[in-house]
């Protein structure tokens, strides 16, 4: 089935809430951890699940999913966002790509390519879905198969669509399903001092 199908049907029950994802092509874990201002030693295996314990952490605190396929590396948030800061995609791009589809409750979205620590392509994909589209964006978009018709029908398909064209790597069920690494970005907590006895 072709990419666009697959996400039209599949992305509403993979996330049904906001998210973040970031792709990144040349980095390790470790060090996408260090640049979404983690620590390697926060790093463990774990499921799609542990994403919802993030929104019982502080403001400064995260929980980011980690995949691994070949060259590139796949980072999900449901709170920080922080992958799709223009600083940090220059950051997670040097010296290879990386590009950043994160959207709001309120349907505010952006879409971000960068290489070669540079913003390369930087627009709204919820416009490009509208009469208020940009024609250099749909025209870019174009190369990867996806054309108005795409934006219109479902936004969020085309732009993963785009994503999987440029990294290979699919956003599905079976992926939802899997063991992945996750990132717990948690402060030191002091330790509550023992009880003195009587």
């Amino acid at each position: 089935m072709a990419a666009f199908s697959v996400y039209k049907v599949a992305l509403d029950a993979i996330f049904d809430v906001p998210a973040c994802l970031t792709w990144i092509r040349g980095k390790k874990a470790e060090e996408v951890a260090r640049l979404l201002e983690g620590r390697k030693d926060q790093i463990s295996e774990g499921h799609f699940a542990d994403l919802y314990d993030a929104y019982e952490m502080e403001e400064n605190e995260g929980i980011v999913l980690i995949t691994q396929k070949g060259d590139w590396i796949l980072a999900v948030e449901l709170t920080r966002y922080r992958g799709a800061k223009s600083e940090t995609l220059r950051s997670l791009s040097a010296d290879g790509e990386a590009m950043a589809l994160a959207w709001s409750i309120e349907w505010d979205a952006a879409f971000t390519y960068a290489v070669d620590g540079r913003i390369d392509v930087s627009f709204d994909p919820v416009r490009q879905a509208t009469s208020a589209s940009e024609a250099e964006y749909l025209e870019w978009s174009r190369a990867y198969g996806i054309y108005p018709q795409q934006w219109q029908g479902d936004w969020r398909a085309a732009a993963f669509t785009i994503a999987e064209k440029i990294s290979g790597i699919r956003v599905d069920r079976d992926w939802k399903d899997r063991s992945h690494l996750i990132l717990r970005i948690e402060k030191a907590r002091d330790e509550e001092p023992d009880e003195r006895p009587p």
